[in-house]
């Protein structure tokens, strides 16, 4: 996300928490570059949840570290090189749009 973006979005929270008279007001967002974020929330593994599949693979549910670099085959690398390589992708995906 660019930074007009960011404002944007940070204008659009600030107007909709004005009309709902809540000044803390928030969309929710998953924080994929933060090492927390790197697993899925734990409502898409609550059974009772409408966002739980249960076509999901099981080794994938919270807390396992997700790759968001992806390419079809699971990750061998320990979770504090995987948390390394997610953050380096975050990088380079944000530096390659700003950069273009």
């Amino acid at each position: 996300m660019d930074n007009a973006c960011r404002f944007y979005l940070y204008f659009h929270e600030r107007i909709l928490g004005k009309l709902i008279g809540d000044d803390k007001f928030a969309l929710p967002f998953w924080n994929w570059d933060a090492p927390g974020g790197m697993s899925l929330p734990a409502i898409y593994a609550n059974k009772s949840s409408p966002l739980y599949d249960e076509r999901r693979d099981p080794a994938h549910q919270p807390p396992f570290t997700l790759d968001l670099d992806y390419d079809g085959t699971e990750p061998t690398i320990p979770r504090p090189q995987q948390i390394d390589h997610n953050l380096m992708i975050m990088y380079r995906q944000v530096s390659v749009r700003i950069a273009s």
